[in-house]
């Protein structure tokens, strides 16, 4: 068996050319992920409208069932329900101010980080 290989050479494989492949390719994935997003959809837009019209529906909601739940329980005609239902459309407008603002919070960080790395693939070429 031996006088087959006599004429070739052998290359001794290194143990860590496996891992040097591996780490080659997690670097190209890291920089094709790194890529730029693109603009968020119009599924994101909707969303957030939906979010927005829930916490108003849901403030109103919760204020008059708790205040036809007073009505009931203390037999007063709609003065609870009243209250708790102007309570209600406050609470939800204050809900939907605060979400719309923590919505443009994001979006400024997503356009701001967006922009920051578009200048580093600039500076880069």
């Amino acid at each position: 068996m031996e006088h087959l290989f006599e004429g070739i050479k052998v290359r001794q494989a290194d143990p860590h050319d496996h891992l040097r492949n591996f780490s080659d390719r997690v670097k190209k994935a890291q920089k094709r992920d790194k890529s730029p997003a693109p603009h968020k959809g119009r599924g994101t837009l909707i969303g957030m409208a939906y979010r927005l019209s829930v916490e108003l529906v849901v403030g109103v909601s919760v204020g008059g069932f708790i205040g036809w739940w007073l009505d009931k329980w203390f037999a007063t005609a709609p003065i609870f329900f009243l209250l708790m239902l102007i309570l209600g459309m406050v609470a939800g407008i204050l809900n939907v101010i605060r979400a719309a603002r923590a919505m443009q919070d994001k979006v400024q960080l997503d356009d701001e980080s967006q922009n920051q790395s578009q200048s580093e693939n600039e500076n880069k070429k």
